[in-house]
């Protein structure tokens, strides 16, 4: 299986905050996106945030979160 889509990833600011135990109140609409290829997905689940689902895609023992939804993800691993 082959999965490509745009994740979202926290940036390296809000990262070194919740390094010191600060929340950055970053949005999700905030984060920083990036192209990512899955070889392997454990799971798929809806995720919501500020009224607005999302889908998390779990590989490893990593979660990741895309713009994506849940049905287009699903849709997308299914037509695989």
């Amino acid at each position: 299986m082959k999965l490509e889509v745009t994740i979202l990833f926290n940036s390296e600011n809000d990262r070194q905050l919740k390094d010191l135990g600060i929340e950055p109140g970053t949005t999700i609409k905030d984060c920083e996106k990036r192209e990512m290829t899955f070889y392997n997905v454990d799971n798929i689940s809806p995720y919501r945030e500020d009224g607005e689902w999302y889908c998390c895609i779990s590989s490893g023992n990593q979660e990741y979160i895309t713009l994506m939804s849940y049905e287009e993800i699903k849709k997308m691993i299914e037509d695989n």
